[in-house]
């Protein structure tokens, strides 16, 4: 899914834990961030944005990235990462 939010019309979107999500700005913006628990750097995941698999029609092929987004695997890496924490967690 893709949610377009614009500053003329501002709104807030919740996305449920465990939901994997991205982002994108056309332009600098503020981003304002809330979480249900303290962030925890362990509990990061996340995969390529530009990954074939999650067929996401980014609006652009050369975004700006943070030096950890830079360096993500792919979604099937993601996958395999998510289902042992779901193992470990389990056990």
């Amino acid at each position: 899914m893709a949610v377009e939010l614009a500053a003329e019309t501002p709104a807030a979107l919740t996305i449920p834990t465990g939901v994997a999500h991205g982002f994108f700005f056309h332009e600098p913006s503020l981003h304002v961030y809330a979480v249900s628990h303290e962030w925890d750097p362990a509990d990061e995941l996340g995969c390529r944005w530009d990954d074939p698999g999650l067929a996401i029609p980014w609006p652009c092929t050369n975004p700006a990235l943070s030096e950890r987004d830079r360096e993500l695997g792919s979604l099937s890496e993601l996958r395999d990462a998510v289902r042992a924490a779901l193992a470990v967690a389990r056990a």
